[in-house]
């Protein structure tokens, strides 16, 4: 079959079988490796086997793609032996589980500085807690680096009503403070721009497509009037052959007298 592939005759089967041997000798040699050469072919989570890198290996014109959709059987199951082997330590996380480990911590953050009565929470110029900037302090990032707060500020129950308790302490004198109302304005500032920003191009978007569907009415127009003057200059030329054959045969008649 390899000869086939290298002189181009290879057809769609036996090149998926190809594919398979070849990567089943892979998959083989990296089992036989030692664990920290066999984690050489982890992904950077160590969490599976790199697709990417095996596809490379493969050759065959074979795609990561390939190898998840036609051979995911075959990987998972030398992942699994990984696995038993240690090799694999971690296993592949889903969006679901990230943003719940996320939760977590985030929760475990604000208990702890709720049990330190000399926290100062950050309060914004409406003097409730300033999201962007408790969630830049749990990130240990500068505010600069963030976007915004998460959603799950709004949309997670129980971090919703753990933040509304902090707003009434915060109501309620039953914490300390450090404001931030001009950090907190600049932020309104800077999205009322983003926003200005975002509206304006709406707006030429919605021009440029007006304007499209304008001239693309207006050339239909003249299209239609373009081929309304073509089928009258044809009747023109009809009606003027008509007349000139009649005029040709009733000269023809006068001269036969």
């Amino acid at each position: 079959m390899q000869s086939e592939y290298d002189a181009g005759t290879i057809g769609k089967q036996a090149l998926g079988k190809l594919r398979r041997l070849k990567l089943q000798d892979i998959l083989n040699s990296i089992l036989e490796l030692s664990g920290s050469d066999a984690a050489g072919w982890l992904d950077k989570k160590k969490s599976r086997i790199d697709r990417s890198k095996l596809a490379i290996a493969v050759g065959l014109r074979v795609k990561p793609d390939n190898l998840r959709q036609s051979f995911k059987s075959d990987i998972e199951a030398a992942e699994f032996k990984l696995r038993q082997l240690n090799v694999i330590i971690n296993d592949p996380k889903t969006n679901k589980q990230i943003g719940d480990e996320n939760v977590s911590r985030f929760l475990c953050f604000i208990n702890e500085r709720l049990a330190n009565d000399g926290y100062e929470w950050p309060v914004n110029n409406k003097k409730r807690l300033y999201h962007k900037k408790i969630w830049s302090f749990f990130l240990d990032q500068p505010i600069e680096d963030i976007k915004s707060a998460p959603t799950f500020f709004s949309r997670n129950a129980t971090v919703k009503e753990k933040l509304i308790d902090i707003d009434l302490m915060i109501v309620k004198n039953e914490v300390k403070t450090i404001c931030y109302a001009s950090e907190t304005a600049l932020d309104e500032m800077q999205e009322t721009m983003t926003s200005a920003a975002i509206s304006k191009l709406r707006q030429q978007v919605k021009e440029v497509r007006e304007q499209l569907v304008g001239e693309r009415e207006e050339r239909k127009r003249l299209e239609s009037e373009n081929h309304a003057l073509q089928i009258e200059l044809e009747q023109y030329k009809a009606r003027d052959k008509a007349m000139q054959s009649s005029s040709i045969a009733g000269l023809k008649v006068a001269g036969a007298h």
